[in-house]
């Protein structure tokens, strides 16, 4: 079952026409036996590895027995036959995969294409900008999925790193065990310093350890792969704060206030 297929196969039982064109088909006719299969196409994202770790972000589409997942090295799987996906047959099965390939990023592209704009922060004077960027509340990139994927790691030669970041963040949460949290963490930048949680967490952990300083300079690196980090831009501003420096706190709150308004935490 598809989750865009919910919200139609609900209204369905409820006997409701949608109110516009919506994606996604009522399911009612093969709950009720009226049909045995109904050939639809799933399709999946994973954002997560771009927006936490600066590596390509995955996108997949699933037609009958196969599966393609887009990624710097594309892979293919016969579901039927390897269930757990095991054998990659995107070279072997090139026709298939090929057409699978054009499908999924036609996909993405028209996605993208009706997808509403992103709302806007609060422009800035140069003057205030500067004196963001001088406190390290402003970076000059942010990953999207729109940009080629094919400069950025694939999740899966990073997966030695991933689970060093779990458990780093398993022996974080442990009690007095910070030096150990940052001694892995400071392995994971060692060899790839785009993860961006890894210096969110260091952050975390000298913050913890009232080392303000040293605190905020992680949660500086942060804010260079993702400036609109919003958890790093209140924390380097509550570590500014526990310095005493409350003009670079309260710049810190305010442009984080530009990037949530709504958030009553900050207000």
């Amino acid at each position: 079952m598809r989750t865009v297929d919910i919200l139609p196969t609900v209204l369905d039982l409820l006997g409701t026409s949608p109110p516009a064109p919506i994606e996604g088909v009522s399911l009612v006719p093969l709950m009720s036996g009226a049909t045995r299969a109904l050939a639809l196409d799933g399709y999946g994202e994973a954002m997560y590895p771009l927006h936490h770790y600066g590596w390509s972000e995955l996108t997949t589409l699933r037609s009958d027995r196969y599966k393609l997942i887009d990624a710097p090295r594309p892979e293919l799987y016969d579901l039927e036959r390897d269930p757990n996906e095991l054998v990659n047959l995107f070279d072997e099965r090139r026709p298939v995969a090929d057409a699978m390939l054009r499908q999924l990023r036609e996909r993405t592209r028209v996605m993208d294409a009706d997808a509403p704009e992103a709302p806007k922060t609060e422009d800035v004077d140069p003057e205030t900008r500067a004196r963001l960027a001088a406190l390290g509340y402003v970076g000059s990139f942010v990953a999207t999925s729109s940009e080629p994927s094919s400069g950025r790691a694939d999740p899966k030669d990073k997966i030695g790193l991933f689970n060093l970041m779990t458990t780093a963040r398993d022996v974080a949460r442990e009690a007095d065990a910070g030096v150990e949290a940052i001694a892995m963490l400071r392995s994971v930048v060692a060899e790839d310093p785009q993860v961006i949680d890894a210096w969110f967490m260091l952050g975390n952990e000298y913050f913890k350890q009232s080392k303000w300083t040293e605190a905020i300079a992680q949660f500086r690196r942060a804010l260079e792969l993702k400036p609109d980090y919003d958890l790093a831009i209140i924390n380097m501003a509550n570590a500014y704060r526990r310095l005493g420096q409350d003009d670079a706190a309260l710049a810190g709150y305010e442009h984080y206030v530009t990037i949530d308004p709504k958030n009553a935490y900050v207000q």
